[in-house]
């Protein structure tokens, strides 16, 4: 009796564990997605903003926390112009245009720069109010803590527009219609700058340039313009980037022409960040001066122009204007000594810049770097004694490009 009443409770005990372990109570709920919501007041719903901007964002979990976000952004085609137009789309849980959005506790944000590129403008360069601009969708969504996304991304759709960059040509260059006269190794430089559009500039991404030859009929006329506005993408150069130094902005063209002479307008554009490129040919100066008609000469001096004087006796000054200078020949008699300077080179003319110089007495060889002084930036020379009959001094001025102007005098004593 006492085994059976123990087998009961045995039996009785498991029922109960039974009954209980079959119960939905203490089970574990199922996760619960988050949700996300776009707190910024920039970008509103439909407005125009500038094509940079912060976004910032938070999110709510219900059963746990969001230690993060992902966007998207939907650009929409050129040719959608108005808000009314938009329909916004729904992109895939798993679309591969989502990206993780930075940010640390509550503090989370994007900046975002947005294409602004439409190129709804005159092809002549009329953009009404110089804007550019498209139409965009940002999406944002929480992640929680446990992997969960939220299945219903907050959005704004907006416009973001921007200034294309202002470009304009520095010397050599003229103001139309003035044309520039240039031998046939030069050297262009420009600089420029982006208007973010809120106030704020910055510089342009990259820029690009053109010489294209132009008939001489045409020039002074708005030909030269329509040449440039009908250019296509393969006849100008490649994007560049801006670079930090002037080095950076400028083309080096050499050999231009071989014989006579021949008339070419030369061009800048600039690319911005959002994606709106130069989209005029002027000539307001420092607005958007950015191309000008050069006339090349064939028959010009190449490279820097170079004064040398006598500093110790007064036997003249003379002036050796480019590779093409002819040795110049002076009366020296009853001297015994000559002290030369020199400089400075002269060189925007052609848009070169000075770099340094070498000199050297009776050289034979010009080719052997042994006869010269080393290249250096000094503008003088140590007294030299004269011979009984000729003394042949050599110079060389050297520009930034490589360009070399040999000056030579010979001093007779005859």
């Amino acid at each position: 009796m006492q085994r059976a009443s123990a087998a009961k409770g045995l039996v009785g005990i498991a029922a109960i564990l039974f009954a209980g372990c079959s119960s939905d109570e203490g089970s574990v709920a199922p996760n619960q997605p988050p949700d996300t919501e776009i707190t910024s007041s920039v970008p509103g719903e439909g407005e125009s903003v500038p094509h940079q901007m912060e976004i910032r964002f938070s999110g709510r979990d219900a059963d746990g926390t969001v230690p993060q976000f992902e966007y998207l952004l939907h650009t929409y085609p050129r040719s959608t112009a108005r808000w009314a137009d938009i329909v916004v789309p729904q992109p895939a849980v798993n679309d591969p245009r989502w990206g993780p959005a930075r940010g640390e506790g509550t503090n989370f944000a994007i900046d975002l720069i947005a294409l602004a590129d439409t190129l709804r403008a005159d092809p002549r360069g009329d953009i009404g109010d110089g804007h550019f601009d498209r139409w965009h969708t940002v999406f944002v969504r929480a992640i929680d803590n446990e992997g969960a996304r939220d299945e219903s991304p907050d959005s704004r759709t907006f416009s973001a527009f921007t200034l294309a960059p202002a470009l304009w040509l520095l010397e050599p260059a003229l103001p139309n219609p003035q044309v520039m006269e240039l031998p046939r190794t030069f050297v262009m430089h420009w600089n420029g700058v982006d208007d973010i559009g809120d106030g704020r500039t910055q510089n342009p991404v990259s820029m690009r340039w053109v010489l294209t030859p132009v008939a001489a009929a045409d020039v002074g006329t708005e030909r030269v313009r329509d040449l440039l506005y009908d250019l296509s993408e393969d006849q100008w150069g490649e994007w560049l980037a801006w670079g930090v130094v002037d080095s950076t902005r400028e083309a080096r063209l050499s050999n231009v022409l071989t014989s006579g002479d021949a008339f070419f307008a030369f061009a800048v554009q600039g690319l911005d960040d959002g994606g709106a490129i130069t989209p005029q040919f002027g000539d307001t100066p420092l607005v958007d001066s950015n191309f000008g008609v050069l006339h090349v000469r064939a028959d010009l001096p190449v490279g820097p122009r170079v004064p040398v004087r006598e500093t110790q006796v007064p036997l003249g000054d003379w002036l050796f204007e480019g590779d093409t200078a002819p040795a110049i020949v002076v009366d020296a008699a009853g001297v015994d000594s000559v002290t030369l300077a020199w400089g400075p080179m002269e060189t925007r003319h052609y848009g070169g810049t000075s770099r340094d110089y070498r000199y050297g007495w009776e050289i034979t060889n010009p080719s052997d770097d042994q006869q010269w002084s080393p290249w250096s930036v000094l503008h003088v020379a140590p007294p030299h004694p004269l011979t009984m009959t000729e003394s042949h001094f050599f110079l060389q001025a050297r520009d930034h490009i490589g360009q070399i102007t040999t000056a030579h005098l010979i001093f007779t004593k005859f």
